[in-house]
């Protein structure tokens, strides 16, 4: 049986077989890892986006609902101006715009801590060595 320092003599005299294995070894470990971490992510990033898309569109339906919402009040409230309308009904008219601010308001704040989120994951995910996730770069 071969000592070490057998096997290291022939690896020295035959410095390019040695060399051409070892660079096939690290491609190989390289490709194993590079795979593992796309089958593990791709699809954590892929559902980031996914909800980012959603949140961008309810946010966009949202802000739609609040200008027609604003223009049926601004529309009440000239009508109404004409008639001597009661201080009740300005105070509901007033009530029904905070309302609508707020909930555009939260509305925007969940779609802004969303792309935090996403940002702070593409970033962290998207980013590495092993994988150039086209997916990681859109967010």
């Amino acid at each position: 049986m071969p000592t070490v320092q057998d096997q290291l003599g022939f690896a020295l005299n035959a410095p390019i077989p040695f060399f051409l294995t070892l660079v096939a070894a690290a491609i190989a470990i390289w490709s194993v890892i590079r795979w593992a971490y796309q089958w593990r992510y791709d699809g954590k990033i892929e559902k980031l986006e996914a909800m980012l898309k959603l949140a961008a569109e309810e946010n966009r339906i949202a802000k739609d609902r609040y200008a027609d919402a604003k223009a049926l009040i601004d529309e009440l409230e000239k009508a109404n101006a004409g008639e001597g309308v009661k201080d009740t009904v300005t105070q509901d008219f007033s009530k029904l715009r905070l309302a609508i601010d707020s909930a555009l308001k939260a509305n925007t704040a969940v779609d802004d801590t969303l792309r935090r989120g996403a940002a702070f994951t593409a970033s962290t995910v998207g980013h590495s060595p092993f994988v150039h996730s086209a997916t990681a770069t859109g967010v």
